[in-house]
């Protein structure tokens, strides 16, 4: 809060979270200003869909991210989709990460269930041309709800669909821009989400049309 206070201007990347930061007290709305985060069209360029219901995420293995429960939400979705599949690209996996990952593995022998390790930033848009649909899993915290991840803008530049819990700053642009479907924090209500983008697939191109 002081670093706040002593700032001449303070650039938040969400309204949600400068008005939190105002409504407290410690900064002035004079000073605020809401920068939000964003991504690179020219980067994330326009890729066909694969003609299959492949379920990607891009993410870390911090606490809240939701990994767990999107795994579960698939084995509900495999069931019901039968070509389904999912892809999980991350860039940085620690050793105990690496043994959750081989569980998961294990679990799903019949490889539909793909972590790949090594995406950064220039590899992004190779992964998510591969993706026919976009999930954000995130548990609902103080942060998640203020946020607003860089991986949502990556998912509208790449022109695909979004499903996302309803953590409060994500779901309002989600919602407002008509880019995705908001679902509660739970497995089967991300795995209902990716079934009904899936079975409208008129829908599901527009959202992406419109997220670009």
């Amino acid at each position: 809060n002081a670093f706040i206070e002593s700032a001449d201007a303070v650039l938040f990347p969400s309204k949600s979270m400068m008005d939190y930061y105002v409504k407290i007290g410690v900064a002035t709305a004079k000073r605020c200003h809401v920068v939000m985060n964003a991504s690179d069209p020219s980067h994330f360029r326009e890729a066909p869909a694969p003609g299959n219901c492949v379920i990607g995420l891009l993410t870390g293995f911090g606490a809240g991210r939701g990994l767990e429960m999107l795994i579960d939400a698939f084995a509900s979705v495999e069931g019901e989709i039968g070509d389904a599949e999912l892809r999980v690209g991350c860039s940085a996996v620690g050793r105990d990460d690496m043994d959750t990952l081989n569980a998961w593995r294990a679990r799903f022998r019949d490889g539909r269930v793909k972590f790949s390790t090594n995406i950064t930033y220039p590899g992004a848009p190779d992964f998510l041309a591969g993706c026919s649909v976009c999930v954000i899993p995130h548990a609902q915290s103080f942060y998640t709800d203020l946020a607003t991840p860089v991986k949502l803008f990556d998912y509208m530049a790449a022109g695909r669909p979004i499903v996302t819990t309803n953590c409060a700053e994500t779901a309002i642009i989600v919602k407002v821009e008509g880019v995705g479907v908001v679902t509660d924090f739970t497995a089967e209500s991300i795995a209902h989400g990716i079934s009904n983008i899936w079975s409208n697939k008129v829908e599901r191109e527009s959202m992406g049309v419109r997220g670009r």
